[in-house]
């Protein structure tokens, strides 16, 4: 069953380095392809994968990106 935003309460208001920490730590651990569903769907529907989708296509991400999350985080 589908639910909507409004619908599923436990849906959580996380800004962009919520996101961003989430993302680069599922692509750190995943053994295969990552998709922004596969994080919503690991986290239990808490972020929905609108969410993800929106974060990622704000920014052209690089490995460099990735790379500088690992060691500052």
């Amino acid at each position: 069953m589908f639910r909507t935003k409004a619908q599923n309460s436990y849906y959580t208001k996380m800004n962009k380095n919520d996101i961003f920490d989430l993302y680069t730590d599922y692509l750190i651990t995943s053994f295969s392809a990552t998709t922004a569903t596969g994080l919503s769907s690991m986290l239990d529907g808490s972020v929905s994968h609108d969410q993800v989708s929106r974060f990622l296509s704000k920014q052209d991400f690089t490995s460099e990106d990735l790379w500088m999350a690992l060691c500052l985080g």
